[in-house]
């Protein structure tokens, strides 16, 4: 069974709603705005927020596509009270319809092609990549378009030459958050190529994009917010697979006293990126029926 996208960044984990809107603020709409730039909105009139957790990105859709109805999908009750509760909120209820489903389960029967389907850190908590993927695919009407938001490179800081950044420590961290993701669940969603599967559903129009979503030579207010809660839930979650002085290394990123931790450092940046891929079923193609396994 999957799971909705906000339980389990950083390193498996925006604990709060609070964490989860800072944490799409800074991560997910630069995406949404390189998905914006591509897709123009007149051509959208349905489309699928697959695995919608807290609703910050369906909320988000729905502005950025102002003709389509949005079709808010998570296993989680509780995340889509959550969404509702948004939605409503933003004055949105009357385009977003809200839907409870698993979708490593085929969900093609419960409701009508859609133009879009956007699956944000989503698809890589079904049982299996290829049948979730052939699934989604499979809510995909002729002539519209799948988009798969996967991680990309990892949080680094620098300047490395700081002596709370030095020594390899964010290849490090890198590592730490790689190997409690693959336990967290039960495979590594980086070795999906997903642009490989989304060429054995026949789709056309496969291409993958690097957006870089954090690159920062100095951190405004509120990424330095961001910055603080991403460590610390990180720090949290993965100090298990971290070595002791990289854990004390992150701490003192974390002093708010500290001359050149995150609170008062004047040069330190950040960046990160994520992966899109996307394809188009083709008019009459048989997507759905791909050989993937």
């Amino acid at each position: 069974m999957n799971s909705s996208r906000e339980d389990h960044e950083p390193g498996h984990g925006a604990a709060t709603a609070s964490d989860a809107t800072l944490d799409a603020e800074i991560t997910l709409l630069p995406v949404l705005d390189h998905l914006e730039s591509h897709i123009p909105s007149g051509r959208v009139n349905r489309l699928v927020d697959l695995g919608c957790g807290h609703g910050i990105g369906t909320v988000e859709l729905a502005k950025r596509f102002p003709a389509a109805t949005v079709i808010a999908i998570d296993v989680s009750p509780a995340m889509l009270e959550s969404a509702s509760n948004r939605v409503e909120d933003a004055d949105l209820s009357n385009r977003v319809e809200f839907l409870l489903g698993d979708f490593d389960v085929d969900l093609c029967q419960l409701l009508e092609p859609v133009d879009l389907v956007w699956a944000s850190l989503s698809l890589h908590h079904t049982t299996d990549s290829a049948s979730g993927l052939r699934n989604a695919v499979k809510l995909v009407a002729p002539g519209g378009r799948i988009v798969v938001n996967e991680f990309g490179a990892e949080l680094r800081v620098w300047p490395e030459a700081s002596p709370v950044t030095a020594d390899g420590v964010w290849v490090r961290f890198g590592q730490a958050l790689a190997t409690s993701r693959i336990d967290h669940l039960g495979h590594d969603p980086s070795s999906t190529n997903w642009e490989e599967l989304l060429n054995s559903l026949r789709l056309s129009e496969v291409g993958a994009t690097e957006c870089q979503i954090l690159h920062s030579p100095v951190l405004s207010s509120r990424e330095r917010r961001w910055l603080t809660r991403y460590l610390r839930r990180a720090v949290d979650r993965c100090a298990s697979y971290m070595e002791a002085q990289d854990v004390l290394v992150i701490e003192e990123l974390l002093d708010s006293a500290h001359p050149e931790g995150i609170e008062l450092s004047t040069d330190i940046s950040i960046e990160m990126s994520r992966m899109l891929y996307t394809g188009v079923r083709a008019s009459g193609s048989a997507a759905q029926e791909g050989k993937s396994s």
